[in-house]
């Protein structure tokens, strides 16, 4: 009996290798480098100027219209005057957060404020917080010993514990729900009610899950054909990428590994269901934001931000909405609403300039043409100025 197991386990080993092998050769060639990337036109040392943006349609985060004929006049860092002009504004990733990934995200957070490195502010939570051999301590720093544990995560032990180590945490105030994915079944009103009597705010991260689990495996090709997906992830990540969602779907290999009876089935329950929660949330007047969650592992931190904002369209919210869940609804819930997330006079001046109107067209956030933060031009989109006509000025 026991040959008989080890002979069919090592069938199935022989068939996956196969599998992967021929995989690997049939498809080399699909798998060029592309010919731009998106973080080609990051400015390496930017510096604050004084810039008028001129001839622009500027949606400033609030609810409302679009205001066109418009000029944007930008002074020491800030927003100091919004003008009509004889004549679209904003939405690159100028603020994030981080939620928990030890103290990596503090000291990048410190290079990012001092300017030695080009990136947006970052606004994070430190360690991870996690039971017994947790989600971090357990699983993703499992391997390392117990000094880099604790510098992942804050692991309890004991219900003991609890209000000894959390203190700090909770004197800075619990106030997000973050991941509606994953949960397979709708969430009951009364949950929600409670939610919005507390005006907690959600941050659903459809792109991080199902949503971008199923994109993949229902149509691989994207990783090949997807021409921002080419552009801005390596050949040898999106050819890995393929060849482990072709091994997945094999007959059996994602029931073993993933010890789900259907997991196909399951994931496409998780998705549906996450698409109909953010949509009973959203209808429910309960503020979300945005997030991705885990954007480097299928495709890349531009990918995932432009699959979130597909998903939320998806589970019913305007354009407007996404677009407010993204600047000033997410300024509010981070407390920092009184420097950023609105084109306001005296606001940090954090501009984005897009090709299009992205209260019409979602697609438009995509095409980013230049990145404004805290006064300094930190992304122009190669090449930008060329045949744009006159649309930005330095100040003199």
């Amino acid at each position: 009996m026991m040959i008989r197991i080890l002979l069919s386990a090592l069938v199935v080993v022989l068939a996956v290798c196969l599998t992967v092998g021929i995989a690997y050769w049939r498809i080399a060639r699909r798998f060029v480098p592309g010919d731009a990337h998106a973080l080609d036109g990051i400015v390496q040392a930017p510096m604050a100027r004084d810039i008028v943006f001129g001839n622009v349609a500027v949606w400033d985060g609030h609810a409302g219209p679009v205001r066109r004929g418009v000029s944007v006049v930008v002074r020491e860092g800030r927003i100091a005057e919004i003008l009509d002009a004889a004549q679209p504004v904003p939405t690159g990733v100028t603020t994030m957060r981080v939620l928990g990934d030890g103290y990596c995200s503090l000291a990048y957070r410190d290079e990012v404020a001092r300017w030695d490195v080009v990136g947006p502010r970052v606004l994070t939570a430190g360690l991870h917080v996690n039971g017994p051999k947790g989600y971090v301590t357990g699983g993703l720093a499992a391997h390392l010993d117990p000094a880099g544990k604790a510098e992942s995560a804050v692991e309890i032990e004991r219900v003991e514990d609890i209000e000894a180590k959390l203190k700090d945490h909770i004197a800075r105030g619990v106030d997000g729900i973050e991941h509606i994915v994953n949960v397979p079944h709708e969430l009951p009103d009364e949950m929600i009610q409670a939610i919005r009597e507390r005006g907690i705010y959600v941050c659903p991260t459809l792109s991080g899950s199902s949503y971008t689990v199923l994109k993949f495996l229902h149509d691989p090709e994207l990783l090949y054909e997807d021409p921002d997906l080419v552009a801005n992830v390596s050949a040898r990540v999106r050819k890995d990428l393929y060849v482990a969602l072709r091994v997945l779907k094999l007959p059996g290999v994602a029931r073993v590994l993933l010890r789900q009876k259907d997991p196909m089935r399951q994931w496409e329950l998780w998705y549906q269901q996450s698409l109909l929660n953010t949509g009973k949330l959203h209808r429910a007047g309960i503020h979300l934001i945005f997030g991705t969650d885990t954007p480097f592992v299928f495709g890349n931190f531009f990918h995932s931000v432009m699959n979130e904002a597909r998903a939320l369209k998806l589970a019913g919210l305007s354009n407007e909405a996404i677009l407010r869940a993204a600047t000033s609804d997410a300024a509010t819930a981070l407390r920092i609403n009184e420097r950023v997330g609105t084109i306001e006079l005296g606001k940090t001046a954090d501009l984005v300039l897009l090709d299009g109107d992205p209260l019409a067209d979602l697609e438009a956030l995509g095409r980013v043409d230049l990145v404004m933060k805290e006064g300094r031009i930190v992304y122009v989109k190669p090449p930008f100025w060329a045949g744009r006509g006159q649309r930005t000025g330095a100040l003199r």
